[in-house]
């Protein structure tokens, strides 16, 4: 048998490989023909006139349109819709690939101010001000994000647009996620666990105990691995957005520091100084 998918090339490579695929597969809904080494057999491309007048009828309708060529992605804008969530989600997989991760899984935890879930924010743009929050990411497929209820639930919805699938927890986090592993198949699968050992600011991990303990439970045929690492691999590749965002975090500092050395005086309350602080990034 064999595999046909609107995805490119290198966006197939897990499926085929998951699948035991030895036949040729067809990416782009058939637009191209692969051997299963990803070697190119056949291509049928569209004329490059006939790709012009596409691309201008989506400008005239301010529709932000995304090329896919051979294996290269090509975009007009950096920071168009989608284009960070792209970027982070493709450089994941590409890694749980490599090292043959079928799913990664982050459990919740604000500790130390929200940083021990940050691998969770980057995947899923949820979280924030002590939002519990754990994802399933698979390798390929849906992602699913869970919070503790059903009104978080609606809130970021509405908050954010990058994962659609988000379920509650009701504060008992392993049998959502058992649930969603159980729909993905991953019975015999390879896990990644974000957290689990060489943070620097916690070198024996992130991960409550009860919950990695209840999922492996649930999943005794599958192989648990740490995926920290990986993780952070992705994370140190910064896109275009993101460089923006670190900019622009580090001129609001800049402006607090003035603000401090302006305000710092004998006889002016900490409080003082705290106030000058917020207000300084807040306006």
């Amino acid at each position: 048998f064999s595999v046909v998918s609107s995805r490119p090339p290198r966006g197939m490579a897990g499926i085929v490989e998951a699948l035991g695929v030895r036949l040729p597969f067809a990416a782009f809904n058939g637009g191209s023909l692969m051997g299963p080494d990803q070697s190119l057999i056949m291509a049928h491309r569209l004329k490059a006139a006939t790709a012009d007048q596409i691309l201008g009828l989506l400008a005239q309708r301010e529709i932000d349109a995304w090329v896919f060529a051979d294996d290269t992605w090509r975009l007009r804008d950096p920071h168009g819709v989608y284009v960070e969530r792209e970027r982070r989600w493709s450089r994941a997989r590409h890694l749980m690939h490599r090292d043959q991760i079928d799913a990664i899984i982050a459990f919740p935890n604000q500790g130390h101010w929200d940083q021990f879930q940050a691998d969770t924010r980057y995947l899923t743009h949820i979280g924030g001000h002590q939002t519990e929050v754990a994802v399933v990411f698979p390798v390929s497929g849906e992602v699913t994000a869970f919070v503790r209820g059903s009104n978080e639930i609606e809130w970021w919805r509405i908050a954010q647009d990058w994962v659609r699938e988000i379920r509650s927890s009701r504060r008992s986090w392993g049998e959502p996620v058992i649930e969603r592993m159980k729909e993905l198949q991953l019975d015999r699968g390879r896990i990644g666990i974000s957290g689990l050992s060489g943070l620097l600011r916690a070198p024996e991990g992130t991960v409550v105990a009860g919950i990695l303990e209840k999922v492996r439970r649930a999943f005794p045929a599958a192989r648990f691995d740490n995926a920290t690492e990986l993780l952070q691999e992705a994370r140190a590749v910064k896109g275009a957005e993101e460089t923006a965002w670190i900019e622009r975090a580090a001129e609001i500092l800049d402006r607090v520091v003035a603000a401090i050395l302006a305000k710092a005086k004998p006889g002016v309350m900490e409080t003082e100084m705290v106030a000058t602080i917020w207000h300084t990034i807040i306006a």
